[in-house]
């Protein structure tokens, strides 16, 4: 008998190491797997709004020191530098910017080193995947006993599919990496402290980096319910054993939702009427929802077929639709549907009802049905929803094995047999729907990566796929008018500057009031120094956009140019005092009180430029020149 039980116990010992060396192959398997597939982003450089958060963000730029403020401020207030915020809602996730803080502070401004750090980020997330759903299932060893391999394809399809790329080849993206990832891992101990002795440091850690996934970014609040919902699916617990765990979620969310009431610009109720950063503007409620319906079919059609992508569906990319368009009602059936059969079986507890709710809460932040986000939609929006159809498919892919499916088997497989037999599945012909799957994936994975070089090829390419979008042409007329700036041939540079404002006019042709647009129209007509042209182009954006600071500094620079010193001066004027920190109208005032022959006075606002920012040579060099002349005036 005594030998019988030593017998067992060796048994459970072998199995349990067995399936622990079986982890870590799969752990490292994972982690080799992503920087295979995103080691191409590592000669990027930074790219579309890399600007706001590293580069352009003044709190960022100070290092460790500036650590404190980037948690007491909004998380653009380092960007615009106390300006006004045209996004309603504000944005409060100082954990991605601190991370780049201290990389600024080890590297300086290096894209490499925050390439590399985003792709051992987004690694660590699979393998957390990975790690959750091993003991997500670990307590249903009857009811999913045929699911040996769902933990790793799931944790691997969501690695390899190509709508993660502007979370990952998107410097910007961290702080959707990192609020999923500690998301992941806070339920992950959860979960743990559900199954093992309940032990209180499991606890604290659970709740503290739920806290950290919120500081990350807000979608990781949609967690207080998935917690919950995943350990009633997949635990057999009373209220009174959960009570514990509830509190915890409580605590770490009631503390996030305080300090982003005390730091951030939390307003969602400002009325925001331009088009780029409020795109249901001049709609009527049914097309509103009409148009957003649509785009939830166009979020599941991009999950299962991710072809054509794009950062830009800004107006018009997405059209304007009604509740009688076909698109629309086809993707109210398929909602319909796909709600009906998680509803239906929610009492069974089955896998495709949990992700499905898992989707249907994480998507809601972001769905634009209850509060507008910015944009029709993004791709981005889908990085924490996307683990539901990853984890649908790899389940659907678990199941193939009993269903008969030989029309693959005259295919010869490339790979060891046994390797494939040992780590997934013995018939052939799931291999080679695995193979044709994660393959297929992982190349359009690694192809989209290229796109993300640099904002010229970025926004080239996005052009292509986003033709209808105003701020797709804006963008690349930007990108244009830099090339120009930084040409040093005249005919290219002309070639350049043609090139933007063709760009610009068809912007303006899609959103008629793009105050930007006009903008940059008349900063290349400056360049070109045709500035009749000029000035045609800034009143336009002045006249859409009343209080646009640069375009009033612009157009009093053309003045002037022209002698017309009184309006300069008047114009300069009124953007210093909208935006009290832009030194280039104090530049331009002490320019023209200097040709009014008033050297003191153009003295005086060359000095609060030069305080203003200190790095712009023409300033400093004016400053020093009047500083020196004041001195000594003879």
């Amino acid at each position: 008998m005594a030998i019988k039980k030593k017998e067992v116990v060796k048994q459970k010992f072998k199995v349990q190491n067995q399936s622990a060396h079986s982890n870590r192959f799969y752990l490292v398997l994972l982690f080799i797997f992503t920087f295979l597939v995103y080691c191409n982003t590592l000669q990027n450089d930074y790219a579309l709004d890399d600007g706001i958060v590293i580069t352009k963000n003044q709190f960022v730029q100070k290092g460790v020191a500036g650590i404190a403020e980037i948690f007491t401020h909004d998380s653009f207030y380092g960007w615009l530098k106390g300006a006004n915020n045209d996004v309603a809602g504000g944005r409060y996730r100082p954990l991605s910017l601190v991370s780049f803080a201290i990389e600024h502070s080890m590297f300086g401004n290096n894209p490499s080193a925050s390439h590399f750090i985003n792709i051992l980020l987004f690694a660590l997330l699979g393998m957390a995947i990975f790690t959750f759903l091993k003991r997500l299932l670990i307590d249903q060893p009857t009811k999913y006993s045929y699911l040996t391999h769902l933990p790793f394809i799931t944790a691997l399809l969501f690695i390899v599919h190509p709508i993660h790329t502007e979370a990952v080849a998107n410097i910007k993206g961290r702080d959707e990496i990192l609020s999923m990832l500690f998301s992941v891992i806070s339920i992950t101990q959860f979960l743990k402290y559900s199954d093992e002795k309940r032990n209180n440091k499991t606890l604290f850690l659970a709740s503290f980096y739920l806290l950290l996934a919120m500081l990350s970014k807000e979608n990781a609040i949609t967690f207080f319910l998935i917690i919950p919902i995943a350990t009633w699916f997949f635990r057999s617990i009373t209220f009174k054993k959960f009570a514990p765990v509830m509190c915890a979620i409580v605590t770490a969310t009631l503390i996030f939702l305080l300090l982003r009431q005390l730091f951030a610009n939390a307003s969602i109720n400002i009325e925001i009427t331009e088009l780029m950063n409020n795109p249901f503007y001049g709609m009527t409620m049914m097309q509103k929802y009409a148009t957003i319906i649509f785009t939830f079919g166009k979020y599941l059609l991009l999950l299962v077929l991710p072809i054509t992508l794009t950062n830009d569906y800004y107006p018009y990319q997405i059209s304007i639709h009604s509740f009688t368009s076909i698109e629309t009602i086809a993707s109210l059936v398929i909602c319909l549907v796909v709600l009906s059969i998680a509803i239906i079986n929610i009492q069974r507890k089955t896998m495709s009802s949990f992700a499905i709710l898992y989707f249907v809460i994480t998507f809601s932040i972001v769905s634009n049905l209850f509060f507008t986000v910015g944009t029709f939609m993004s791709e981005r929006f889908l990085f924490m929803p996307s683990l539901a159809y990853c984890l649908l498919l790899a389940y659907g892919i678990s199941l193939l094995p009993f269903y008969k499916i030989n029309s693959f088997s005259f295919i010869k497989l490339p790979l060891s047999s046994k390797i494939m037999e040992g780590f997934f599945f013995k018939k052939r012909s799931i291999q080679i729907i695995l193979l044709f799957i994660v393959g297929s994936y992982s190349a359009r994975t690694f192809i989209r990566n290229f796109d993300w070089e640099n904002n010229l090829t970025l926004f080239s390419a996005d052009l292509y796929n986003s033709p209808n979008s105003a701020n797709s042409h804006h963008a690349i007329a930007t990108e244009y008018r830099k090339a120009g700036e930084k040409s040093n041939y005249k005919i290219k540079q002309i070639d350049y500057y043609k090139k933007a404002i063709s760009e610009d006019k068809k912007a303006v042709e899609i959103h008629p009031n793009f105050a930007q647009a006009y903008y940059n129209i008349g900063v290349v007509f400056l360049q070109m120094e045709i500035v009749d042209s000029a000035k045609i182009a800034f009143r336009k954006a002045i006249f859409i956009a009343p209080k646009y600071a640069d375009a009033l500094n612009n157009l009093g620079y053309c003045f002037i140019q022209e002698n017309k010193l009184d309006s300069a001066i008047m114009l300069c004027n009124i953007a210093s005092k909208i935006d009290t920190n832009y030194f280039r109208p104090y530049s331009n005032l002490g320019a023209a009180y200097l040709k009014k022959m008033d050297i003191e006075k153009g003295h005086y606002f060359f000095q609060k430029a030069h305080n203003l920012e200190p790095n712009d040579i023409p300033t400093t060099k004016a400053f020093e020149e009047i500083s020196a002349i004041l001195q000594n005036p003879n």
